[in-house]
Formats: C-alpha cells, sequence, structure tokens
C-alpha cells in the first residue's frame, strides 16, 4: 500500500497524488539567475502541469534574451502548498 503522510496537516492519504491534490493549490514557475543583484522570480499559480510548463519555457527564452551569455539562468515548476494556518 502506497501511503503518503502530511506532517503539515496530520492526515495520512492514499496515494501521493490524493496528497498533492488536497494540499495543493496548482503550479508555479520559479526562475534563478546567476546575476548577483537579481532575485527569484515566482510567477503563478497555474492551474495545472501543462500551463505552467508553457509560462516556464516563456519566462526561460526572456531570460535567455536578456541574460545570455553572461549569467545562467534557470527555471522549475513546483507544486505550490496551501497555507496550513
Amino acid at each position: 500500500m502506497d501511503q503518503a503522510y502530511s506532517a503539515t496537516t496530520g492526515t495520512t492519504y492514499p496515494s501521493w497524488e490524493a496528497l498533492l491534490a488536497a494540499e495543493t493549490n496548482g503550479y508555479v514557475v520559479v526562475g534563478l539567475s546567476t546575476r548577483p543583484d537579481t532575485h527569484p522570480v515566482i510567477c503563478g499559480p497555474y492551474p495545472d502541469k501543462e500551463t505552467a510548463r508553457r509560462a516556464q519555457a516563456r519566462l526561460r527564452r526572456r531570460w535567455k534574451r536578456e541574460e545570455a551569455p553572461k549569467y545562467e539562468v534557470s527555471t522549475f515548476v513546483r507544486h505550490l502548498w496551501k497555507d496550513p494556518s
């Protein structure tokens, strides 16, 4: 049995997917640059992973135009967790 336990809420779910469905609000895109005077960029929320990946590709293309070739850029799609309070 592949159960998933949430330490945040103290709830056991039948699967990891069930935990994500109950405790997340979609996805966000996180962008990082090695440029010293920039901060991480967070875009979203997006309702599904495919929409978030398209936003990720747009952000990556824009940053590569603006930052390349001087700086490295990285983008990630991550779950947006609900506030437990």
